[in-house]
């Protein structure tokens, strides 16, 4: 009957909703990259579960590296351990293509800023836990106009992020922050997705081209 993973009460992904059928995966990866232009580097932020990086790694050749930044290395072992994405995600810390880092995601991408990597980056997909308003929410420093422009600053120009903001009454709530972040193009699409409770907003914002 296959396999799910449950994380602190929720299900995170099963057998039955990877492929084909996940359309969260597929939305959140389509609205950042496009499958006729070559990425240097794109980057996923939570994303642990690794279904995403399966994505990419699979119907992406285009994207030369991927890092997958999570801040829980059991998820990340579990997956390879217990699903068939793993062994795509395997092949790819194998072939030097897929990198999974063990940080949390606003310290990581501040460490990569530090390190001269701004204007950089092809494109950021955000797969974390529930946009929230609270400071003191699970994951809260991923909602920050500091970590959007912290995202900005690394994006090459052209170059984009998605993120799921769970619910609709979000969206102005998200579209300010991203733009004191410094995104002057944000954009809502639905996401039909019956695991996560029917239809789900993904944003997406993008860096003007130079």
């Amino acid at each position: 009957m296959g396999r799910i993973l449950v994380l602190d009460g929720a299900v995170q992904i099963s057998t039955d909703s990877l492929g084909e059928n996940d359309h969260y995966t597929i939305d959140l990866t389509r609205l950042v990259l496009d499958k006729e232009k070559t990425y240097d580097h794109v980057i996923i932020i939570g994303g642990g579960d690794l279904p995403v990086a399966a994505h990419v790694l699979e119907k992406y050749p285009n994207v030369k590296k991927l890092t997958v930044c999570e801040i829980d290395d059991r998820v990340v072992e579990v997956t390879k351990q217990f699903f068939e994405i793993g062994e795509t995600c395997k092949k790819g810390i194998e072939t030097g293509r897929l990198e999974v880092v063990i940080s949390g995601g606003a310290p990581y991408m501040e460490k990569l800023l530090a390190e001269g990597k701004g204007n950089t980056v092809g494109g950021v997909i955000i797969d974390c836990t529930d946009f929230a308003l609270d400071e003191n929410s699970i994951a809260a420093e991923l909602f920050t106009p500091k970590f959007y422009e912290t995202i900005y600053k690394l994006l090459l120009p052209g170059g984009g992020f998605s993120q799921q903001i769970k619910k609709p009454f979000y969206k102005q709530a998200f579209s300010d922050r991203a733009q004191k972040g410094g995104f002057k193009n944000v954009d809502v699409f639905a996401c039909i997705t019956p695991e996560y409770g029917g239809e789900l907003p993904l944003a997406h914002c993008h860096k003007e081209q130079a």
